[in-house]
């Protein structure tokens, strides 16, 4: 579904648009997709989360 939330105005039913809604409010920022349409806010929780860093495969380029 997340997968998906991108495509929120063109698909015929609602889950789509509320997983948009809590990608845009950081709920789900451990997904590739919330790092790939707000890195700077990703970057930033995973200053202060390793686990999320670590799913980013970030946790050896940011200062942790």
């Amino acid at each position: 579904m997340i997968n998906l939330a991108p495509l929120h105005a063109v698909v015929p039913w609602d889950e789509p648009e509320n997983v948009w809604k809590k990608l845009e409010k950081g709920n789900y920022d451990w997904a590739h997709l919330a790092l790939r349409y707000w890195p700077e806010r990703v970057h930033e929780k995973c200053r202060t989360d390793k686990s999320l860093a670590i799913a980013h495969n970030l946790e050896d380029s940011l200062a942790i």
